[in-house]
Order: C-alpha cells, then sequence, then structure tokens
C-alpha cells in the first residue's frame, strides 16, 4: 500500500515533521525552509498557505508547500511515483496549481503529468542553478566597501530593484508605486546591502531568506554602466563573507542556468553548484 500525502493543518504541525529532514539538505532546500521560517513569523498573512507531507516507511519523507494561491508550489525531492501521488491528492482535494517549481527532473515530471491530468499547458519560465558557499574567495576589492542599504539611499535602491526584476523577469510588468513599496519594504527589513565605490553605490545585493545555518542571497545587480569591473563580485563575497562571520555556516543563491556572466562569476569567489532547479507556469490548454 502506497503512503499518503497529509494535507497538514497548521504549519507548527509541517515544521514538527519536516524541518530535521529539510535541514539534511539545507542549500538544496533552501526555498522550502525560507518560506516555512517566512509562514511560521508572519502566520496571520499567510492563513490560505498549503503545507503537505509525504512520510514513507523508511521514514525518509517528502514535502510541498505553497505559501498562497499566487505563489508556485514548492517541491522537495521525491520519485515519480510520490509526484503522481501528490497530484491525485491535490486533485482529491479541489486544490488548483498555477505554478510549481523544484529540482530539475521531479518539477519536469509533476509539470507533465499536472498538465495532462488538468488540461494545462506547462511553460518554462526559468531554470535555476543552485550555488552554495562555505568558505568565501575574497577577490581585489578596488578600495570599495559595502554598506547597509537605509532609506536615504531609497531612490537609488528602487532604480536598481526595478533593473533587477526587469532583468530577471522581463515579461512581468511592475508600476512605480510597487517598485517604491518593495525597496521600502526592503530597506527596512534590514538585509539590503550596497556597494560604495569613490562615493558612488555601483552595484546592490541582499539576503532574502534565512533557515536555521543558512542564508540566502539574492537582489544582486549591477547597473549596465558599471558592468564588468567586478563590483557584483565583490559586493556577493563580502555580504557572503559577513553572513558566515555572524553565524551561519554557509550560504547558498540562485542562479539563472542561461545567464553564462553569473554562474561563471560565483564559483570564482568559492560558491558550488549543488543542483539545478525549474520553475514551470500552467496554462489553459
Amino acid at each position: 500500500m502506497k503512503s499518503a500525502w497529509q494535507i497538514n493543518d497548521t504549519i507548527a504541525r509541517f515544521v514538527e515533521l519536516n524541518e530535521a529532514n529539510l535541514l539534511n539538505n539545507e542549500s538544496l532546500n533552501n526555498m522550502i525552509l525560507g518560506q516555512m521560517n517566512r509562514v511560521e513569523k508572519e502566520a496571520l498573512m499567510y492563513q490560505s498557505a498549503l503545507f503537505l507531507t509525504l512520510e514513507k516507511k523508511n521514514k525518509k519523507r517528502s514535502q510541498a508547500i505553497r505559501i498562497s494561491e499566487s505563489k508556485p508550489l514548492i517541491l522537495s525531492d521525491m520519485t515519480e511515483d510520490d509526484a503522481d501521488n501528490l497530484i491525485r491528492t491535490l486533485v482529491a482535494n479541489g486544490i488548483e496549481i498555477n505554478e510549481c517549481i523544484g529540482p530539475m527532473n521531479i518539477a519536469s515530471y509533476f509539470a507533465k503529468r499536472w498538465s495532462a491530468n488538468c488540461g494545462r499547458t506547462a511553460a518554462v519560465k526559468v531554470r535555476l542553478g543552485i550555488f552554495e558557499l562555505r568558505t568565501p574567495i575574497i577577490p581585489d576589492l578596488n578600495s570599495g566597501t559595502m554598506i547597509r542599504a537605509t532609506t536615504a539611499e531609497q531612490e537609488r535602491v528602487a532604480v536598481y530593484l526595478e533593473g533587477f526584476l526587469s532583468d530577471c523577469f522581463p515579461n512581468e510588468v511592475r508600476t512605480k508605486d510597487q517598485i517604491s513599496e518593495l525597496s521600502s519594504k526592503t530597506i527596512n527589513g534590514g538585509n539590503l546591502y550596497l556597494w560604495e565605490k569613490d562615493g558612488d553605490l555601483v552595484s546592490m545585493a541582499g539576503i532574502v531568506r534565512e533557515s536555521k545555518n543558512a542564508s540566502t542571497l539574492s537582489l544582486v545587480y549591477t547597473p549596465v554602466e558599471e558592468r564588468g569591473k567586478g563590483f557584483g563580485k565583490c559586493i556577493v563575497a563580502k555580504l557572503s563573507e559577513y553572513i558566515l562571520k555572524n553565524g551561519k555556516t554557509k550560504c547558498n543563491l540562485f542562479t539563472d542556468l542561461s545567464n553564462t556572466i553569473s554562474n561563471e562569476m560565483y564559483p570564482k569567489i568559492g560558491y558550488k553548484q549543488i543542483g539545478k532547479s525549474t520553475h514551470y507556469i500552467f496554462s489553459k490548454a
């Protein structure tokens, strides 16, 4: 008899069942762990969150989480049988999935089977490399320095966030008000940093997720006129070093696998690729 997926009633139950298992591969599971921690801290904001656990006879578990109906279903590693079982559970409970993201092979299988079962068309939004760092390689900093972004830099941060989002998601349109709100929220979170060189702010990076032993970096952006000068490499290296000096044992980040520059840059400062992930979107056929 096949194991059944459980829809966990609360984030507390999901954490109880899964945290230890997920931490065994903390960087590979950083997205699930980060979303789990977010819901724990702000439960009232995520009352429509979905938590699913599959517990097998060998005590291994698989997980899926979606923090809101507008967000993707995040999949942990699992077998194809587990994915089919998950789809049956979702369909039986009338749960609609518009996006999914997970390990490349299983996300591809889930997308194919979900499309076939639900009359949807699957399209790849982005293919991602998962990188991890434990010991940073600090490059020549070229007299630059890292500073924490404050409200004094909000105008520049808004420009850089708009550039980052445009580079990463060119088909998604955001208003100036949305960008302004995002820049304010990101700065107030205290985890956004800028690279300062000769009095100018030339690059940006931030911490976007936390788990027990790791931090996830993103929002890495250098304006076009400052690219090719090593500023992105400098800020990511120094931010990674800062994270490790303040209690974490590892850092991780995602890259767009089609971006040759990023995929070549991060290994130069100590990051190693440990996995691949794919994000799919579903539309009506």
